[in-house]
């Protein structure tokens, strides 16, 4: 099953599986649009001065009908999140990301924004996972093999004050692991 990667969820799983997109097994994807933010924008620069050296890694495959954005901008636009009761809000690089999943099946989108997962979910139900879950699944399908330098990632992730994850994965991460998630 193919796994639609947006920004958030590079940012975290990168450093970790650099042959996410470039390894058929790992099965993950994404849009242009998320490679030229990954690549172009001003606090992902200050904030990762590692990303240039990962950048490579980043193979684009998915593409989506432009047409579609309109049906996604106005869903964005004229339907609430029943999460937050707040409208959608979705970013340009998210409403690509849409765009993409409304053409596609079987395809499960991992992000680490709720907003994202939200509407990928309850407005085009499409199935979602954190990008812990997907390390998870990973490391169950023994596909990677943890050791104290991806420990060492997870750790500075969490010190960029990144969005959490959910506590099931980080109970099934430990479990799997042996570490424990830094908190």
């Amino acid at each position: 099953m193919k796994i639609l990667c947006d920004t958030c969820a590079i940012l975290m799983l990168l450093r970790i599986n650099p042959e996410m997109f470039t390894n058929p097994i790992f099965e993950c994807e994404t849009i242009n649009e998320v490679r030229t933010e990954f690549n172009e924008k001003q606090k992902f620069k200050i904030k990762y001065p590692w990303k240039s050296t990962y950048l490579k890694f980043i193979k684009t495959h998915t593409r989506y009908d432009e047409s579609i954005k309109f049906i996604i901008e106005g869903i964005n636009q004229s339907k609430l999140n029943p999460s937050t009761n707040e409208p959608y809000d979705l970013s340009y690089v998210d409403r690509c990301l849409m765009a993409a999943l409304y053409d596609l099946d079987d395809v499960i989108f991992c992000s680490g924004d709720s907003n994202a997962m939200d509407f990928a979910f309850n407005e085009l139900e499409h199935d979602c996972i954190s990008p812990l879950e997907l390390i998870n699944k990973w490391l169950k399908d023994c596909l990677i093999v943890w050791d104290i330098d991806k420990q060492l990632i997870i750790v500075d992730w969490i010190s960029q004050n990144e969005r959490r994850q959910p506590p099931r994965a980080i109970g099934k991460f430990t479990e799997l692991t042996g570490f424990d998630y830094p908190k």
